[in-house]
C-alpha cells in the first residue's frame, strides 16, 4: 500500500464541529421552509444535503468525530487519508445520485 495513505491526520480545529452543525441547520430551514412539502425537489434537495454534510464533516474533521470508536476503526484499518477518500466519495456519489436517479412516486 502506498505510504502516504497510511499517515496520520490530525483532527480539525475545535470549531470544525459548530461549522458542520450550523451547516446542517441551515440546509434543514431551506429544504423544510423553502422548498414545497413532499415534492420530489425537496427531496433531492434533501438527499443533496445529507451528501454535502457527509463531505464537509469528513474535509474538516470535527474532533468529536475523528476520535469516535467507529470512525477510529476505520481509520486503523484503511488509514486516514484512505478514510477521508472513501467518506468524501460516498458523500458526492450521494449527492449526485440524489439528482440522477429516479425517486419512488416522483
Amino acid at each position: 500500500m502506498i505510504h502516504w495513505l497510511r499517515q496520520p491526520l490530525p483532527p480539525g480545529p475545535p470549531f470544525a464541529f459548530r461549522i458542520v452543525a450550523w451547516s446542517g441547520v441551515l440546509a434543514l430551514a431551506i429544504v423544510v421552509l423553502a422548498l414545497p412539502t413532499g415534492s420530489a425537489l425537496q427531496a433531492r434537495v434533501a438527499l443533496s444535503a445529507i451528501g454535502g454534510l457527509l463531505v464537509l464533516t469528513v474535509q474538516l474533521r470535527p474532533p468529536s468525530l475523528w476520535n469516535a470508536g467507529s470512525t477510529a476503526e476505520w481509520r486503523l484499518g484503511l488509514g486516514d487519508r484512505l478514510t477521508v477518500i472513501l467518506l468524501t466519495l460516498i458523500g458526492l456519489a450521494i449527492a449526485v445520485a440524489s439528482w440522477l436517479l429516479a425517486l419512488p412516486g416522483a
